[in-house]
């Protein structure tokens, strides 16, 4: 079975957000092809907004979630400045979770600094691997390790 991150769930996260009244924030989103292409945090302090987060979301040629980029508001310049970027990559059993932070002297991504691994192991279990950068040894070490089991019948998550 191929796990995968679809469009069809960063537009359902999109809507779920929006459904909550009592949220302190509101949100809007670019939407393209029926795929979100950029979402839009704001704090609601009582009907007044303010920018806070922006999600940039990119997909595949199958609709895959493919990377995230947020993005944080500076409240004094009123730029919105890089933090960081999730890329995902996929294979047969699962996908790979990425991590990088930017870096604000050379003005890109860092290497990853994180990983993520989410493995099917069998129809009812998922092993997750998560590894973080040792920058004595430059490499990545796992740092733990985890097996999930669904109860239910149905798949983890949407196969499109």
């Amino acid at each position: 079975m191929e796990i995968i991150i679809t469009a069809a769930t960063i537009m359902a996260m999109y809507l779920n957000t929006t459904a909550n009244s009592r949220s302190s924030f509101a949100y809007n989103a670019d939407i393209e092809n029926n795929q979100v292409k950029t979402m839009y945090v704001m704090n609601d302090n009582h009907g007044t907004l303010s920018n806070r987060l922006q999600y940039h979301y990119e997909y595949d040629e199958l609709g895959r979630l493919k990377s995230r980029i947020t993005l944080r508001a500076n409240a004094f310049s009123n730029q919105n400045m890089p933090t960081e970027r999730l890329d995902y990559q996929y294979d047969t059993e699962g996908y790979t979770l990425t991590r990088s932070t930017w870096n604000r002297q050379k003005q890109c991504f860092n290497r990853p600094e994180s990983r993520i691994c989410y493995r099917q192991a069998t129809p009812q279990v998922m092993s997750v691997l998560s590894y973080q950068l040792d920058k004595k040894s430059n490499s990545m070490l796992m740092t733990d390790q985890m097996l999930a089991m669904n109860g239910r019948s149905d798949n983890w998550v949407n196969n499109g």
